[in-house]
Parts: structure tokens; sequence; C-alpha cells
């Protein structure tokens, strides 16, 4: 079977990179004298890479005790890496993923059903990602990006999803983009960049790289907002067919994104609908780095959101429901991802009596310390960030039900 996957995907590389490599042939035949020929593509060799794995599992551990914030399952997956020898620009890997689950620890306080943040939906039992990554600018030319404009990127992304659910607590998901932002890749560039001047070199490098844009599309999107996360109570969405593009600017400058919905419905928990019909919805977002030397009006991320002819069913059930949602859910400091409030409390339960008063004193300086700490082993920083969203909507209809 793997002999057959790599024959298969050996056919298909080949026709990706035929242009390359006649690129390559031709470039060299131009510099030689008329009298000396080239055979075509002759010393162009390719190298096949194919690794196939049952499981993978992952915890995404916290810097303030060392305890699992996040755990990464990913099983029946593939990899197949195609290069050409002696370029170093231009390469392509297909990753095609069976099943994943990004999961919460049953140590916090989240309910059961919304410890699953991101994986397949219930009822999907197939494949949950194909992830095609092209690199180089002749690599990139067979990627599918919808028909967006990849002529400045120099990298190119192409994710098919199966249908999936995504639960979004939104202190939990915002934890997790801080502790792989500021943890996983802070760590990495702090490792890379040891010193002064190789951070410079770093930056220079960076500010020369080009655009990468990445192409999303899924077949079905379960969406579902709790009201807490220890409330049974939530709001879900479901769309058709999701399609995004996401583009990474040049220099470091920023992102922008460009999202569609289809066929989208809305549900409270007792499966009431709350949409007459199923809506179409697009949105654009502008995005600049939080630490950019802007003003904090440049800095702004800026929404624009189309929704065509829209019918909205309101009881007063969904009324309560949106405003505790957005105090106890949107609102809340607090990511639900501990039983208790300090790490202290679990470590000094378990010493002796004659000890207490010294661990005491020692705990109030370690809390002090853990209190200005994050998950990702950072400080703290608190940046102010704004929002700006303009609706544009075709046709608004509310309903108020009793």
């Amino acid at each position: 079977m793997a002999k057959s996957d790599l024959l298969d995907f050996k056919e298909k590389a080949y026709s990706t990179y035929e242009q390359m490599t006649e690129h390559r042939a031709s470039t060299r035949a131009i510099v030689l004298p008329k009298a000396e020929k080239v055979p075509r593509n002759e010393g162009v060799h390719s190298i096949f890479i194919l690794a196939q794995m049952e499981m993978f599992e992952m915890s995404l551990n916290s810097a303030k005790d060392d305890m699992p914030l996040f755990s990464l399952t990913m099983c029946d997956s593939k990899v197949n890496h195609h290069s050409v020898e002696g370029d170093d620009e231009n390469s392509e890997m297909i990753f095609v993923l069976g099943d994943f689950r990004l999961e919460t620890p049953n140590c916090g306080k989240t309910m059961r059903s919304y410890q699953t943040l991101l994986g397949l939906a219930p009822s999907v039992s197939t494949s949950l990602l194909t992830f095609k990554y092209c690199k180089g600018s002749q690599s990139v030319q067979s990627c599918n990006v919808g028909g967006a404009n990849k002529s400045n990127c120099e990298a190119c992304a192409e994710v098919l999803l199966s249908p999936m659910r995504f639960v979004h607590i939104h202190s939990q998901v915002f934890t997790l983009i801080e502790y792989v932002t500021e943890g996983v890749l802070g760590a990495m560039a702090a490792s890379a960049a040891s010193s002064a001047a190789a951070a410079a070199r770093e930056v220079a490098k960076s500010s020369q790289s080009g655009e990468k844009l990445f192409y999303i599309v899924a077949t079905g999107f379960d969406f579902v907002l709790p009201q807490a996360a220890y409330y049974e109570d939530h709001f879900s969405f479901h769309a058709g067919k999701l399609e995004a593009h996401y583009r990474s600017l040049a220099s470091d400058v920023g992102s922008e994104a460009e999202v569609s919905l289809t066929e989208l419905s809305m549900q409270c928990a007792q499966k009431m609908s709350m949409v007459s019909i199923p809506i179409n919805m697009s949105i654009s977002l502008k995005m600049k780095p939080p630490f950019a030397p802007l003003t904090e009006d440049e800095r702004a991320t800026r929404v624009d959101l189309s929704i065509s002819r829209i019918q909205i069913l309101i009881a007063r059930c969904h009324y309560a429901q949106i405003m505790r949602t957005l105090e106890y859910n949107i609102g809340e400091q607090d990511n639900f991802l501990r039983a208790g409030n300090s790490f202290q409390d679990n470590r000094s339960s378990s010493l002796p009596e004659e000890n207490a008063q010294t661990e005491a004193q020692s705990g109030v300086a370690v809390d002090s310390l853990l209190k200005n700490l994050s998950h990702a082993g950072v400080e703290n920083v608190e940046v102010i960030k704004r929002m700006y969203i303009n609706f544009n909507i075709q046709e608004l209809s509310v309903e108020l039900c009793g």
C-alpha cells in the first residue's frame, strides 16, 4: 500500500515540477556557448520522502505548574515530501490526517462536552485534513488557491477539511494563541537569535520574506458558542461550506483574511432555529502586528462583515442567553483550565505541619511570581487592541417571540 501511495504521489509530483526542471535546463542553455548542448533535464534528480504514522500524541504543558493545558492527538497520518536535488528554494509537501483532536485537560472546570475544542464532527469518520504546502516561486504555481493572486507569494498552502466542530471558549482560544506565539515560537526565536547580532540578522531576514497564502476549504463547519465553559446552554452555527484565504504580508506588516460562509444556520441549545432561512456571509479582516510601532488606532483590527437577507427569530430566553454569553464567555478572564486558583494550593496540601509556616512564606513569593507569569512562560503584558467592525446587511428583520 505504501508503495502504491508513493508511486501515485511521484506521478503527481513530476507533473508539478515539470515546468520547474524545464526552466532550470533552459536557463543553463542560455548562458552556455552555442556550440555546447545540454540534454534536457540532465542532472536534475527528484527526492521523495514518504512517512506514515498510526498515532501521535503531544501535550502542551503550562510553564506555571508543568501540567497539561492542551493535548493534540493525530491518527492515521501520512506525509509525502518532494524536492529537487540542488534546489533549496522549491519543494512540495502533502500531509493527510485521518483524525485530529485538540482537547483541554480533565483537571479543569470545563464541561466534558466542551473539552474537545477542535475535531471531526460527531457523525463523521473520514479523513479530517488534507494539507498541501508549496514553497518557491516555481512550486507555488501548482497550488490551487481558489483564484487568488499568488504572483508575490513565496509559499502557498491548500487545506481541505472534512466536516468539523469547533468550540469557542474565548479565554481558552486566546490562551492557546498566546502559548503558540509567545511560548513555542518565542522560545524558538530566542534560541535562534541568542545574541544581538544574530537577532539583527533574523530581523533582516524576516523583513525580506515574501507573502504566504493559505487557502482553506471545509465542506461542513459546526461552530459551538457556549454560554460559559461550565454551562450547558450554547448557540450552534452550521455552515454548508467554509472558504477562507489568509495572506501573511511581506516585511511583517500584518496579515489579511477573506472568509465566506454559505448556507449558514443558527440554533439555540433547545434546537430552536433562530434564522428563518439559511444565510450567506462574507468577512474581510485586516490585522497589524500587536507590537508594531504604530498608534492604537493604526494597530486596530478592521473587519468588514457582509450578510445577505436575514430574518432573526429571538425569544426572551435567547436575549438572556446572549447577554450571559457576552459576560461569562466573551468577557470572562478565567480560562477554566485548572480546578484551583493557586498553584501553591495543590503543592502545600501534602507537606508536614511543621513546615507549613515556612512553606506559607515562600508560597506567597512564588504565588506573586506566578501571578505575573502566563502559561506560555512569559510575563503578562496587557496590550490594548481596538477592533472596528463594519456591517453591510442586505436586509434585516428581527422577530421577537414571547
